[in-house]
């Protein structure tokens, strides 16, 4: 008889770091890790919503098959605000002559690989990797002060863009990953986690690649 799953909700999430994708082809993905932006002491949620394709296969009157295949999705980080130089950073704005950041019809958000943990009951963790991310133009909401304080947090959503790069696997390689995850309680957890939040290709490219 298998073992049952234990049950573990989540409690939150913690540890966000976004490496830029520098390069992503079939045989090579390399990450900008000098320039990593280590949002780790300011994350607040974070929400994945699946983009899933699904079709079915008719005959006889009568369905035979059907197919459901993962695209990626959207993930929504919530920190607590986005200054002019995360922005810069992010979303591809830039900084004119006169010093101010300046968001403009022709920017391009920039790719990242987005790493952070989550922490479950049971003192359990899973660490967790997406990739490729592209952020768009965030929502912020602001208003003024009054007898009582309330904080406004601000949304960073970025569209999921599987990888091109072929992650090899036991049975062979394949293209399209973008959600790359390890339980703390799995063997190999610790080896990957002295890198994961340094590296970031660590536990997406194997160590002698």
């Amino acid at each position: 008889m298998a073992e049952a799953e234990k049950v573990t909700p989540m409690l939150g999430v913690e540890g966000l770091v976004l490496f830029p994708v520098t390069s992503d082809t079939r045989d090579t993905l390399t990450t900008d890790d000098e320039n990593l932006i280590d949002l780790s002491e300011c994350v607040v949620s974070k929400a994945y919503a699946p983009e899933v394709a699904e079709g079915s296969f008719y005959s006889s009157n009568k369905k035979q098959k059907a197919v459901s295949s993962n695209k990626g999705g959207t993930v929504t980080y919530v920190i607590p605000s986005i200054r002019p130089t995360l922005k810069e950073k992010v979303l591809g704005a830039k900084r004119n002559t006169a010093g101010a950041v300046v968001q403009g019809s022709n920017d391009v958000s920039p790719e990242y690989i987005c790493a952070h943990r989550i922490k479950l009951t049971d003192s359990i963790y899973v660490m967790e990797k997406i990739a490729k991310v592209v952020f768009a133009t965030p929502t912020e909401n602001a208003e003024t002060e009054n007898e009582s304080i309330n904080f406004q947090t601000a949304e960073l959503v970025g569209t999921v863009v599987p990888l091109n790069y072929e992650v090899t696997f036991t049975a062979g390689k394949a293209n399209g990953g973008f959600l790359f995850s390890v339980d703390s309680e799995d063997e190999e957890y610790e080896t990957l986690a002295a890198e994961w939040f340094t590296a970031g290709t660590a536990g997406i490219v194997p160590p002698s690649a």
